[in-house]
């Protein structure tokens, strides 16, 4: 009920995991590359319609995009 929730908290998540991490660029361009690949994988699934997210703007949602981040 609260999509915004995921891409609201995910640059804290993120910042903190490269704050952490002994290859913070490396790290980074990594969740870049990560992002913008879920972001045209599942574009292109939604606009050959394999799956159907609401509302329907025929783009990836931010959700969607965050949880490859995340899980990457």
């Amino acid at each position: 009920g609260m999509p915004w929730l995921g891409p609201a908290l995910m640059p804290l998540w993120i910042g903190l995991h490269l704050y952490f991490s002994p290859t913070p660029l490396g790290e980074f361009f990594f969740f870049i590359s990560v992002g913008a690949f879920g972001f045209v994988f599942d574009t292109a699934l939604i606009q050959a319609g394999l799956f159907t997210v609401l509302p329907n703007s025929g783009l990836a949602p931010g959700w969607l995009v965050s949880m490859w981040i995340l899980l990457a």
